[in-house]
């Protein structure tokens, strides 16, 4: 009876280790493969936030973002997070369906956010984007936007910037701790914010 019951503890032991184990390699495996789609997991990862904690806002990629409410919705909410290709004055998504940053002027009506994020090539090469948003440096406002200098790609490291940057935001730490953390994570350093990054959520 004492053998049964080592036997039984060893086999549990056992089981414990080889589970975690399977599944994390079932998970990696996942990101391995040449069909996973990047700006799925960064949307789920910025819509997990904003939902954990409590707040408005809007997110885009693929057909949410063809269906014209990313203009409907520049004047309500407390941010934007958009995974499109872009430009210093226009995000697009593979259809061609675009947006220009005299748009969302025009379309947010004097509305004021707390945080937005075009993760798209060039949409910080200069301060175009954030002053669309009525995002500038020392405005006395907390508020601030986020982008990329030059190319951003569509691979792990990129994805795992946002994916960092979102999970630190939840937590409550600061936007500025938040976009250095996800730098130091994952070796992506092309980011560029405007506005005030020293408030949390």
């Amino acid at each position: 009876m004492k053998t049964l019951k080592i036997f039984v503890v060893i086999m549990i032991v056992v089981a414990l280790l080889i589970v975690p184990s399977t599944a994390f390699a079932s998970y990696a495996y996942d990101y391995a493969r040449d069909d996973f789609n990047w700006g799925l997991f960064c949307l789920d990862q910025a819509d997990e936030c904003w939902s954990m904690l409590g707040l408005t806002y809007t997110s885009y990629y693929g057909p949410g973002f063809q269906s014209g409410s990313f203009k409907l919705n520049c004047s309500s909410g407390n941010g934007v997070y958009a995974d499109t290709h872009g430009s210093p004055d226009s995000i697009a998504d593979d259809a061609g369906y675009s947006i220009t940053r005299w748009d969302v002027s025009s379309y947010r009506n004097g509305d004021w956010k707390r945080l937005i994020f075009l993760d798209a090539c060039d949409t910080a090469d200069n301060s175009n984007w954030a002053s669309a948003w009525g995002i500038s440096n020392g405005d006395g406002s907390l508020h601030t936007y986020l982008g990329w200098v030059g190319y951003s790609y569509d691979n792990y490291h990129y994805a795992f910037f946002t994916d960092w940057f979102y999970q630190k935001v939840q937590d409550h730490y600061s936007i500025k701790y938040s976009i250095e953390r996800a730098s130091a994570e994952t070796g992506v350093t092309n980011y560029r914010y405007y506005g005030n990054p020293n408030w949390y959520f």
